[in-house]
């Protein structure tokens, strides 16, 4: 499965995402991150989209759904 994931606002802006998953994520100039649309090329294991879920400590990372 090749997954997209979306930032929500309650990120906190602590750089984990992009830390453990510079392919998926990156440092904006404002701490927010950017969802790369290279990480869309990625196949995942359900179990790996769940670790990248987790990365966050507030819970801003979400996996898309078909119309986002």
């Amino acid at each position: 499965m090749m997954p997209k994931f979306i930032v929500n606002d309650d990120c906190s802006r602590t750089g984990m995402c992009s830390y453990e998953r510079p392919d998926l994520f990156e440092e904006g100039e404002d701490g927010y991150p950017i969802v790369l649309e290279s990480g869309e090329n990625i196949e995942m294991t359900d179990g790996e989209i769940e670790e990248v879920l987790m990365i966050c400590p507030s819970g801003a990372i979400l996996k898309a759904t078909s119309n986002e």
